[in-house]
């Protein structure tokens, strides 16, 4: 969770920043940072709002059966 999803991946040898990574919530906002190419999953307005707030641009928004 949070910061520990991207302290894991370096501890794995993985180099920060990953090309890819998703998540539904703002929780993984470090895990966003950390990554080229961001996903969110079917958010909440409230994750959405915040996730939008924090990284303005760059963020792709996916929903079920768009």
């Amino acid at each position: 969770m949070a910061r520990r999803k991207v302290r894991r991946l370096r501890d794995a040898g993985i180099t920060i920043p990953v090309d890819y990574t998703y998540t539904d919530s703002a929780v993984d906002l470090p895990l966003l940072h950390a990554a080229t190419h961001r996903f969110l999953i079917e958010p909440s307005a409230r994750d959405l709002s915040r996730i939008q707030a924090a990284l303005p641009d760059g963020t792709t928004i996916l929903r079920a059966g768009v």
